[in-house]
């Protein structure tokens, strides 16, 4: 049977109702579940799951297939632990992959689950991995520091200070989309990612320039940084990750550094001491630059 990687995202609604009829306030969740069936194998056709908690009764349901997303939306769960067993099956209902997950449903937050099922043997078993997604206040920061040894060091943090993290070596980390991996700069000239849900690393970039403060911009999916020339000068470029080309945008041999891409935008501003004096400049990426 075909290795593969199925994702889940579950996305838990919370919320609270009162009934005035009874003493003590009683709370509420929805379970929204959505799956890409493209990343499922081609003898997956139909996928059905269960919740369960001990002393409510279980709640069966079936996967909606809408062009190639299969969605389920349970609604009415009081607030604690249930498993989630999620069977995906053929067409003659034969089950070929199964597994299952505790979900928390907790009253008056939202939350994003990530499941990865992964196929551990020919058996057709798989394994679920839980990420949960950003809560208020919990949204997490990236950035590098050197360690005692003199070591760049890849960190995260949460914007209310907790969940400090150090991450792996290397230096610049970046997002890119949704936020599944870290990409960061390994050596002067390879990018590498980190999967958090796998903890494992793959080599996904090799730029042959002495580069560095890598971001990434959206609107036209590059990765922007500045490179170093002859004389220790800096100059401006991106790499396209749709056709894994190099652009130089700012060329002029002076000391021009930390690219900062603005989203939605065609600018990216920059540091330069072009005039000898240093200021903030932006580009665009056709190579036409204001001060």
């Amino acid at each position: 049977m075909k290795k593969f990687i199925l994702p889940i995202f579950v996305f838990l609604l919370y919320f609270c109702n009162y009934n005035p009829l009874i003493d003590n306030e009683v709370s509420f969740g929805q379970v929204k579940m959505s799956i890409d069936m493209n990343l499922a194998p081609e003898d997956v056709t139909g996928l059905a799951g269960i919740l369960t908690r001990e002393g409510f009764d279980s709640v069966f349901f079936n996967f909606e297939i809408i062009d190639n997303n299969a969605q389920a939306l349970i609604e009415n769960l009081e607030q604690g632990q249930w498993e989630l067993y999620v069977k995906a099956m053929n067409n003659n209902g034969v089950i070929l992959y199964d597994g299952s997950v505790t979900v928390e449903i907790i009253a008056n937050m939202v939350s994003t689950v990530n499941l990865h099922l992964d196929p551990l043997s020919t058996t057709g078993s798989i394994q679920i991995k839980i990420t949960w997604g950003d809560l208020p206040g919990k949204q997490k920061i990236l950035f590098m520091a050197q360690n005692n040894a003199n070591m760049w060091r890849v960190l995260s943090i949460n914007l209310d200070g907790s969940g400090f993290q150090d991450i792996i070596a290397g230096s610049y980390p970046f997002w890119i989309d949704n936020k599944d991996k870290i990409y960061f700069r390994s050596s002067i000239n390879s990018l590498l990612s980190y999967n958090p849900n796998t903890g494992e690393t793959e080599q996904e970039h090799f730029i042959p320039l002495h580069g560095n403060f890598f971001r990434y911009s959206t609107q036209y999916n590059s990765i922007v940084f500045d490179y170093m020339i002859e004389d220790h000068n800096w100059n401006i470029g991106y790499y396209s990750l749709s056709n894994q080309e190099i652009a130089h945008v700012v060329t002029d041999s002076s000391w021009n550094k930390r690219p900062v891409p603005l989203n939605n935008s065609d600018w990216i501003y920059y540091q330069s001491d072009i005039t000898g004096t240093q200021h903030i400049y932006k580009v665009n990426y056709g190579g036409t630059q204001i001060i």
